[in-house]
């Protein structure tokens, strides 16, 4: 499975986030968790991933451009629809079993089990937005955190840029 994940980062210029970026989907696919591997939208995807597969997605943009935000603001539907729908499962089995049928998988309630997993999830394919430390960005406090954070004496003179990549999973 692929889809476009995103990282948001804080760098002088568009090479350097390219750069940072790269480090961090690099680290997302180590040892192939939570992802097998990685295409940043200034390679070639051989025609199955990348721009091949998803188009002409910017390979760096500023978070404060149009693009930015379209990118930031899907990141965070996209892990919000994914929470939601796994919520929805969860809650639908805890009216439908008793608690010792969800221990024991009674009734084939495994979904219960790998949704709770899904919503505790920091990273892999429930979530699609990264900070610049390579953390899941999971809820609307940590994104605006982390659209604050360069005013942080480490990170001013930096910029925020969006860097895409399609990941397979």
């Amino acid at each position: 499975m692929h889809q476009v994940i995103t990282v948001i980062v804080y760098a002088e210029n568009k090479n350097e986030a390219l750069d940072k970026a790269k480090t961090i989907f690099e680290r997302l696919c180590e040892n192939q968790y939570p992802f097998d591997y990685f295409t940043t939208f200034d390679e070639d995807g051989i025609g199955t991933s990348g721009k091949d597969r998803w188009g002409n997605l910017p390979a760096v943009t500023l978070a404060i451009s149009k693009k930015g935000k379209e990118l930031i603001e899907q990141g965070i539907k996209f892990t919000k629809d994914e929470f939601m729908e796994n919520l929805k499962i969860i809650r639908k089995l805890l009216k439908k079993k008793t608690d010792k049928e969800l221990f024991e998988k009674d009734g084939g309630v495994e979904m219960f089990r790998f949704s709770c997993y899904q919503i505790g999830r920091h990273r892999g394919s429930s979530v699609w937005l990264y900070d610049n430390d390579g953390e899941g960005i999971t809820d609307p406090e940590h994104l605006k955190n982390v659209l604050k954070k360069w005013n942080d004496k480490s990170y001013r003179g930096l910029k925020i840029y969006v860097v895409p990549a399609d990941v397979h999973y």
